[in-house]
């Protein structure tokens, strides 16, 4: 252990103890958990009491546990420190470069995931902010049951289909990002294991496939933390964040 680790304290209810477990069980040997006294890092749940007692603790910052859950917008919006939504997929993406295959001229996404349609859409359209950009346009296609389509458009009027199965018995993920002499597929296994996730580009030389990370999403999303407290790029902002939950809410009914 580092001789001076992140401290993190939870603030979260205790009815998400079960989510908390593998949020807490991939913290890097650098980060230390503590009962009491001024963190680092608060650990708090989408509900306005655990935000609220988690911004009076003075942490540097604020990471929230189901993010697409929080019933308190406001209550999150006073926090005068950065806040990070916890995430599995976005930090797998935040290595790569879309602009690698030159001007992506489509990009297809389908996603399945065990969690709820408002989580599952969530990290879906998180990893794909991250990788292209600010999304315009999101549009809810169809919905049956469990499956879901829609469309959206990324930066320089990139078009994206995106689709994906909630409650699904599996999570996977399936990603091409295309132009016209490019592409970059990726293949992702957005669950709390440390299969890497498969990268391949193509183009008229024939194909590159990069050798993968075993670490899981959740230990990738920790590190991306410790660099944000270290001063090193934001991986998401605030508003960033709030602006997509909009839209999730938008596109799942949720008031």
């Amino acid at each position: 252990m580092m001789d001076n680790p992140l401290q993190i304290r939870v603030f979260c209810a205790p009815e998400q103890a079960e989510a908390h477990l593998a949020i807490l069980g991939s913290l890097p040997a650098s980060f230390q958990t503590v009962p009491d006294g001024q963190p680092d890092i608060a650990l708090v749940g989408p509900d306005a009491a655990s935000i609220s007692t988690g911004r009076a603790s003075a942490a540097r910052m604020l990471v929230l546990v189901d993010p697409w859950m929080i019933d308190d917008i406001e209550e999150l919006t006073r926090a005068t420190v950065a806040v990070a939504p916890v995430g599995r997929l976005f930090p797998l993406m935040a290595g790569l470069d879309a602009d690698m295959v030159g001007q992506p001229a489509l990009v297809r996404c389908s996603i399945a995931s065990r969690q709820s349609l408002a989580a599952s859409l969530y990290e879906q359209l998180s990893a794909l902010q991250v990788l292209l950009g600010p999304l315009a346009g999101v549009k809810m296609l169809s919905q049956i049951g469990f499956a879901y389509s829609g469309t959206a458009r990324a930066g320089k009027g990139v078009e994206l289909v995106w689709s994906g199965q909630s409650g699904a018995i599996h999570d996977s993920l399936e990603l091409d990002v295309m132009g016209i002499a490019q592409r970059l597929e990726i293949l992702a296994m957005p669950d709390d294991t440390a299969r890497p996730a498969t990268v391949r580009f193509a183009n008229a030389d024939g194909l590159t496939q990069s050798s993968g990370v075993y670490e899981s999403g959740l230990r990738l999303f920790w590190r991306s933390v410790a660099a944000d407290l270290a001063g090193g790029p934001k991986t998401t902002r605030l508003s960033d964040f709030l602006d997509l939950l909009m839209q999730v809410r938008q596109l799942t009914h949720i008031a």
